[in-house]
């Protein structure tokens, strides 16, 4: 009985400690490919202090050299990221406050907010799992209470499975054990700090001619984004969801603790974005009136014409320069020039 006891014990410890030991050694945001193999870039480069956090659409948008050509006091890097959801970055924010010594040299984060979605397949899979802690499922289950029983139901799943690590154990092993693996991918996000482009072909401006080629026609999906941004812009709702004003809270309360820190949190709009009136949640955000029109087709058409587009969601090269100088005119304009 004895044996069987430690033995019990012995294996208790060991599934303990073989879920667990990843988690005290890796970073928070280490199941984001493009997170973990940015980091420690700019970990490494004391000299940079403005960051652009966010999507593909802060990956291909915002080319950080231009930028500082431009502001003449920045030294800022890229770490947008292919399907970096709006949560997944405001989580990632978060994560960066609470590593104190970090943002010593940072004085400037870009924030590009996007709406919030529910996904059935995301909470299956490891991006919608690696972030989770009670907090966050609290505050995702609030979000979506309103709006999707379904999703506030699959949250909880994947709290539990990430507990017991679940679709987590094997990767963040191999992220442990073999960081290489990823760090070997890493040699493009350095070119131009962390400015990417679409497989290649946003870079040479190329794209759009090989959608055309393939009998791709995205202009059809890109009408829709345009007009249903625009009907955003025009109707001037004051008001928003009772989910977004947890999402707005939460926003606002990250933009406080920054400040505390010395570093000024700026929210841009995600450029072509569908399902939320996003301009109205930019009204009641901190900082939010500074960059709420750059997604406005009336205001910028550019951002909307085929001619500057990647596909229906990006831009190409052409309008990637156009909208990161646009962010560096607009940033001058209430920080001045050097």
């Amino acid at each position: 009985m004895v044996s069987f006891l430690f033995r019990l014990l012995f294996f208790l410890i060991l599934v303990v400690g073989t879920i667990n030991v990843p988690r005290l050694l890796l970073p928070a945001y280490w199941g984001n490919e493009g997170h973990a193999v940015k980091m420690p870039y700019v970990e490494s480069h004391e000299h940079i202090n403005t960051l652009f956090i966010g999507s593909s659409r802060t990956q291909f948008h915002i080319d950080p050299l231009l930028f500082d050509s431009v502001t003449g006091k920045t030294k800022s890097f890229n770490l947008g990221y292919s399907s970096t959801r709006g949560e997944e970055s405001m989580f990632f924010l978060e994560g960066l406050l609470a590593q104190k010594d970090f943002l010593k040299n940072i004085d400037y984060i870009f924030l590009e907010v996007r709406p919030l979605f529910y996904d059935e397949q995301l909470y299956k899979n490891l991006r919608g799992k690696y972030q989770l802690n009670r907090d966050r499922l609290l505050f995702l289950q609030s979000y979506f209470q309103p709006i999707n029983e379904f999703a506030t139901k699959d949250l909880s799943k994947a709290y539990v499975e990430s507990l017991l690590g679940i679709g987590m154990l094997r990767e963040e092993w191999i992220q442990l054990l073999f960081p290489s693996v990823r760090l070997n991918k890493s040699i493009a996000f350095f070119e131009r700090r962390g400015f990417a482009n679409r497989k290649k072909a946003i870079e040479s401006d190329q794209i759009n001619s090989n959608l055309v080629a393939a009998g791709v026609d995205f202009t059809d999906n890109l009408d829709n984004r345009r007009v249903f941004a625009l009907n955003c812009y025009e109707a001037d709702t004051e008001t928003i969801s009772t989910s977004d004003s947890f999402y707005v809270a939460r926003l606002n309360a990250l933009y406080g603790d920054l400040s505390k820190e010395g570093v000024t949190l700026y929210f841009i709009p995600t450029l072509r974005f569908e399902n939320t009136n996003l301009p109205s949640l930019f009204k009641k955000l901190h900082q939010g009136d500074l960059y709420v029109e750059t997604s406005n087709p009336s205001r910028y058409p550019d951002f909307y014409n085929p001619e500057f587009s990647g596909d229906a969601a990006h831009l190409n090269l052409q309008g990637a320069r156009q909208y990161s100088i646009l962010l560096a005119e607009l940033f001058l304009s209430i920080n001045g020039p050097l």
